[in-house]
This record gives structure tokens, C-alpha cells and sequence, in this order.
């Protein structure tokens, strides 16, 4: 019975697609990593300190949070782009949990690592999704897009990355994005796999300051386009996140309201 349930699980690993995000053994030489429990740890801070000293010679990225009520995971996530982003930008609207407090504890805890800067955005923001478009006609200062202009202004590194709270960065990633900017790529384009196996759209996660970007409003959402033509574009195929945010719905499962509004609310 155990064997058949390890097999379902795995199956069901293969078809969403997280095995791949999660499976660090393509990354190491040998069987270093499987091995005692000592020496896996002793491989995965040899990686990080190896990322971290990439890093430093690389072009300076910022990573732009734009949260909300995201004390949950949102350790977890800086602690994740720490070996790629020198700068670190979170920019708080109207939080009603200890997001604050969290975010204060990692600008003094973390100050060694990165410059974390912290922010408040006091305007209300319309929620993306049906009707969003509406909201902001009769609203203007509701708008996402305003939201991210002024979130992706505050920065000073010459690459920005567009990431959320709940986004958890794997190592290999990391390492992946690193040669990208080796390669001196204007926009980096990837995907994440989010907690229940759903594959997330491909996007422009890594950006230069200078590439002309610009946010704007449609139907549903906040679209993030380019003016030039003549940007260096390139692609990872690899996942590079694991998106959390779906386990905080378990809070909200017997709440005769969608759970998405009982986050931001």
C-alpha cells in the first residue's frame, strides 16, 4: 500500500510539473546532495556562497515587492532572492497584519546581505480580475499600474525584478537568471509553478531600469510593456519559482466569500 500511495504521488508530481521545480539533483555532480545529512547542508551553503560571489560581479538587480498582509511568506521569499538582488525594495499597502513588523526585522536582520529599503503605499488598490477595468474608470487612483509606476521608480540598481511575497526562488533559478545577465540580456522572460501544480503564464520577471518599460491598465489586470524593439530578450524554461499564496486559502475555506478578498481585504 505505501509503495502504490509513493506512486501515485510521484505521477502526480511528473504530470503538474513542480518535480521539476523542486528536484535540486540536476544541479549537483555526484551524489553529494543525497547523501548524510551534514554534508547536503555543507553542499547547499557551498552553493549559496557561490551564487552570492556571482552576484557581486554581476550587474546590480532590485527586487520590487509590491504586499499586502504577506507576513506569511514573505521572509521566506527575500531569504530566496538574497543571492541574486543587492537591493530590496517592499512596498506596503495598508497592511492589516504584522507585515510591517516583518519587514523592520528583516531590514535590520539582513542589512549584511542587501540594502532593504521599506515603503507605504496609503492608496486603496482595485483587486485585478473581472470588473477591474470598471473599477478604475470611476476611480483612477485605484489603478495597479499607477501602483507599480511608482514602486518600480524607487529603485536605483540597473536590473529590477518584478516579484510577489508568496514567490519562493530555487537556486537553480538563480543560477540560470546569473548567466542571463552574463549574457547581458535586457529582459529576462520565465515561469513559476504555483503550490497546487497549476503552471504560471511565461512573463518578463527581469528587467533593466533603462529598457522603457511601462505599466498600463486592460480589461482584467496591470500589462507590463516595452517601447524599444531593439531589447535584448531572453528565456528560461525552467520554472524558477514556487508561488505559495494558495495555502493561505485554507483559512478562508468555509468563509461564504472568495479567499482572494479575504487576503486583501
Amino acid at each position: 500500500m505505501i509503495y502504490f500511495l509513493k506512486r501515485v504521488l510521484d505521477r502526480l508530481m511528473q504530470y503538474s510539473g513542480i518535480h521539476k521545480l523542486l528536484s535540486a539533483g540536476s544541479f549537483f555532480k555526484g551524489n553529494e546532495y543525497f547523501s548524510d545529512r551534514v554534508l547536503s547542508d555543507l553542499t547547499t551553503d557551498n552553493l549559496l556562497k557561490s551564487l552570492y560571489l556571482s552576484r557581486d560581479n554581476l550587474p546590480s538587480v532590485a527586487a520590487v515587492y509590491r504586499v499586502k498582509n504577506a507576513a506569511a511568506f514573505l521572509e521566506l521569499s527575500v531569504c530566496s532572492i538574497l543571492p541574486l538582488c543587492k537591493e530590496i525594495i517592499i512596498v506596503d499597502n495598508n497592511s492589516t497584519d504584522n507585515t510591517r513588523e516583518v519587514i523592520e526585522s528583516l531590514c535590520l536582520r539582513l542589512k549584511e546581505f542587501a540594502d532593504i529599503k521599506y515603503y507605504r503605499y496609503e492608496q486603496k488598490i482595485a483587486l485585478a480580475g473581472e470588473g477591474y477595468i470598471d473599477k478604475i474608470t470611476l476611480c483612477p487612483d485605484e489603478s495597479i499600474s499607477k501602483y507599480y509606476e511608482y514602486c518600480f521608480s524607487l529603485p536605483v540598481s540597473e536590473y529590477l525584478l518584478k516579484v510577489d511575497a508568496h514567490c519562493v526562488y530555487t537556486p537553480i533559478a538563480i543560477k540560470k537568471i546569473q548567466s542571463h545577465l552574463v549574457f547581458g540580456s535586457d529582459v529576462i522572460y520565465y515561469r513559476g509553478i504555483e503550490i497546487l501544480g497549476k503552471r504560471l503564464s511565461v512573463e518578463p520577471y527581469i528587467f533593466r531600469r533603462s529598457s522603457g518599460y511601462k505599466y498600463s491598465d486592460v480589461k482584467n489586470y496591470e500589462l507590463l510593456s516595452f517601447c524599444s524593439k531593439e531589447l535584448k530578450k531572453s528565456f528560461i524554461f525552467q520554472p524558477g519559482f514556487l508561488h505559495l499564496k494558495r495555502l493561505v486559502y485554507s483559512k478562508y475555506a468555509f468563509v461564504n466569500a472568495p479567499s482572494i478578498q479575504q487576503i486583501y481585504k
